[in-house]
């Protein structure tokens, strides 16, 4: 499964803090990204997602896939 993530606004010296975090300790892989002015990620499991909730509790996080929800 993929989680389309559409993360901040954020600046990208932040998204680059919190994709080395995620390249560290993340369970499964994962791809940080930008278009335009918005950054994104694509996580592989919910595990990785409650990691990321965890440790950047400050950062807006919306679930672009329908099947799957932050709660």
């Amino acid at each position: 499964m993929i989680i389309n993530i559409a993360v901040g606004p954020i600046s990208r010296k932040t998204m680059n803090d919190l994709h080395e975090y995620m390249r560290s300790f993340s369970p499964e892989p994962h791809m940080a990204f930008w278009a335009d002015d918005q950054a994104y990620l694509e996580l592989t499991s919910p595990e990785a997602l409650e990691l990321l909730k965890a440790q950047f509790p400050e950062i807006e996080l919306r679930i672009l896939d329908r099947q799957y929800s932050l709660s």
